[in-house]
């Protein structure tokens, strides 16, 4: 059995993988580990270096980038019959992934943080035939946040996103969905609908207030189509109230299965996943319990 490879993504973050690779190479081989490091030159290199470490049965894979580059990881490994542990050093622009689960957002501390690591049991989702660790979303906000290119997010990071967000918030779009939901048939109309495997959406860390990533369970937030006033409020009191107090304005369920069928087609015909485009409508989601261990700090 081999032990440790790294995986960098030299297009996420700030372009410094391949110096955070080195480092971690470095402390992790100072505390009795061997690493091999790969430099991706495009997304099937996550893929193929991904399926190698499965095949050759690394004990850890660390992979330096975003929500994206790790739900594409995660993904990779869905038809290996062994998967390796994996350890996150996040260079996304969110980090969803990473703060959901307590890792360490700043790279130097992250890359220090290797050694003493412990391996925790998380949840998945899948999309079709995509497994994501974060989210899936569809609507006038996911749909606008296509349009932020790379330029914007290193510029302004997480910002980036809530600017093109508020934007679309003023949007006239309708999307009416046919949602599934554990077999149990309805039909909304929603400008926002989010599909979550954990408590964490977009780095609010308590997005779904007693959701966990080993609940074995899909947690669903809708806003409903409503004023632009009422939206922004129901957003808020979401989001701020702790006690999570009836809402009217939003649509909140956890789940093992939701199906999503389009019923107009004025709005986006595809979901993101992970902040990337996904696939088209229709779309199955499902959980998918303790489908990874991830290598996270110890619980204080």
């Amino acid at each position: 059995m081999k032990d440790v490879m790294i995986i960098a993504h030299p297009s996420s973050g700030q372009k410094q993988a391949e110096d955070y690779a080195q480092q971690a190479k470095e402390i992790l081989e100072a505390n009795g580990r061997f690493a091999t490091i790969n430099i991706t030159e495009s997304s099937d290199d996550v893929v193929k270096f991904a399926q190698e470490a499965a095949r050759e049965t690394y004990n850890t894979i660390v992979i330096l980038g975003g929500d994206g580059t790790v739900s594409l990881l995660a993904s990779s490994l869905k038809d290996e019959d062994y998967r390796p542990e994996i350890a996150i050093l996040p260079t996304g622009t969110v980090n969803n992934v990473a703060r959901a689960l307590n890792i360490e957002i700043n790279l130097d501390k992250a890359v220090k943080d290797l050694p003493n690591l412990t391996p925790q049991s998380i949840d998945a989702g899948l999309v079709n035939d995509q497994v994501f660790l974060s989210l899936v979303s569809t609507g006038t906000i996911p749909e606008s946040v296509f349009e932020v290119n790379e330029e914007e997010k290193e510029r302004l990071g997480p910002v980036a996103y809530l600017v093109e967000g508020i934007q679309a918030l003023n949007e006239q779009k309708s999307y009416r969905f046919s949602l599934n939901i554990d077999n149990k048939v309805d039909e909304f109309e929603l400008d926002l609908l989010l599909i979550g495997v954990s408590s964490s959406v977009v780095g609010l860390t308590n997005f779904f207030k007693d959701a966990s990533y080993n609940d074995g369970k899909l947690h669903i937030f809708g806003l409903k189509k409503t004023t632009l006033g009422d939206r922004v409020g129901s957003i808020a009191n979401w989001i701020f109230d702790t006690e999570k107090v009836q809402n009217n304005g939003v649509l909140t369920v956890d789940a093992k299965n939701i199906k999503i069928e389009l019923l107009n087609q004025d709005g986006s015909t595809h979901v993101a996943v992970d902040g990337d485009k996904g696939p088209s409508f229709p779309v199955e989601i499902s959980v998918l319990p303790n489908y990874i261990n991830v290598l996270t700090p110890k619980q204080k």
